[in-house]
């Protein structure tokens, strides 16, 4: 078959396009990606020693209570109050199960909308987790967290681990400077043990809490009050705590 210049100058013009085009898309997406295409990864912050000795207090009852009642550990969310009252940090745990037919230890999570707020990933024993984050190619703004587990799961294994965020908080003292401070219901205890607790600042009151049958009170400095629903029963009224800051 016979090229004509025609033919050749269509041949070197494609060539010269597919070349370009391949150039844009390694400066625009190799070397440097956009935002929803950049993953970092991250190393969760190291717990402070009195933080998790309280936590470790609180999960002590738990895991009492999941032994006696031969349930599993469903869910705990555990609350630090700052002492300006005006921020916490959440602990609270998330399930990761391996429905896969081989064992795995990244598992996507979602993660929200603000990545600021998330300090890391934690075994119940407050070891640090790694983790990456990507970005959701249409909603940038939202964040893809996938947890490193330094143990694989086995095919159809589950693991807890602890998410921590600081969360803004606004806190309004009744006149006599007392505040109430609402934790809602816990799921009943059908099939695992579920616990919700609070920790006050350093050298708070606490005033009482309610209900105050099935709670566990740690009175030692800083207060800390804690239920778990296999203690409560289901007609008590929502979890509540009531106390005053430090001056």
């Amino acid at each position: 078959m016979n090229f004509n210049w025609k033919t050749w100058t269509g041949v070197a013009v494609t060539v010269l396009v597919i070349g370009f085009v391949a150039a844009r898309w390694r400066s625009s997406f190799v070397q440097r990606p956009p935002d929803w295409l950049r993953q970092q990864d991250k190393h969760s912050v190291r717990l402070p020693a009195a933080s998790l000795k309280h936590f470790r207090e609180f999960y002590r009852q738990i895991e009492i209570e999941a032994e006696q009642k031969n349930l599993p550990v469903g869910s705990i969310q555990f609350l630090e109050l700052a002492a300006d009252g005006k921020e916490m940090i959440a602990w609270n745990t998330e399930r990761l199960a391996n429905q896969g037919f081989n064992p795995a230890a990244n598992f996507d999570q979602w993660g929200g909308s603000e990545e600021t707020r998330l300090l890391g990933y934690y075994t119940l024993e407050g070891d640090p987790v790694n983790f990456t984050v990507k970005h959701h190619p249409a909603r940038p703004q939202d964040f893809f967290p996938v947890i490193h587990l330094l143990k694989p799961l086995a095919p159809g294994a589950s693991a807890l681990v602890l998410r921590l965020d600081r969360r803004p908080l606004t806190l309004k003292p009744n006149a006599k400077g007392q505040t109430q401070f609402g934790l809602g219901r816990l799921i009943k205890p059908a099939n695992a043990i579920h616990a919700r607790g609070v920790c006050l600042p350093d050298h708070a009151q606490l005033v009482q809490y309610k209900p105050e049958k099935g709670a566990f009170e740690f009175p030692d400095n800083p207060p800390m009050v804690g239920w778990i629903n296999s203690c409560l029963d289901p007609s008590l009224p929502p979890l509540s705590a009531t106390f005053t800051l430090a001056h």
